[in-house]
């Protein structure tokens, strides 16, 4: 670990990407796997839950990976955004992340969930909502 004190799941809030960063480098599988890590915030931005889903190595797989987001929200209390972590050994982002976080972007945003970012960690990270030219969302 870096020396950076993670956050502590219902108590400090996720309000920079460096700290998301840390949070998501810390539980990502090692060596790197085709995975993709959601961190699912409350309205004050505190961590509350983080799932793991394994074998997500189509890059579509992050559509998928909302839909399950959503029907988690419906069932935990006070969700009010998400940070998705889309892992990508050896690849990196690509030119239809951008439609693919307009996508994901509109389905959480129906039903009240805020995408807060979507990282795409591979040779690099990126964030197709800069790529898009989007502001960021983070609180900080």
């Amino acid at each position: 670990m870096t020396g950076v004190r993670l956050p502590v799941a219902d108590v400090d809030a996720i309000d920079d990407p460096s700290l998301a960063l840390t949070l998501i480098g810390e539980l990502a599988s090692d060596p790197p796997a085709h995975e993709t890590l959601v961190i699912l915030l409350d309205t004050e931005r505190r961590g509350s839950t983080i799932m793991i889903i394994h074998g997500t190595v189509d890059n579509d797989s992050v559509l998928h990976v909302a839909d399950h987001v959503i029907e988690r929200g419906h069932r935990i209390d006070h969700i009010g955004a998400v940070i998705i972590a889309s892992m990508r050994p050896g690849g990196s982002d690509e030119l239809d992340d951008i439609d693919r976080w307009l996508t994901i972007d509109e389905q959480l945003g129906l039903v009240g969930i805020e995408l807060v970012e979507w990282f795409v960690i591979g040779r690099s990270v990126s964030c197709p909502r800069a790529l898009l030219g989007d502001a960021p969302r983070w609180a900080a």
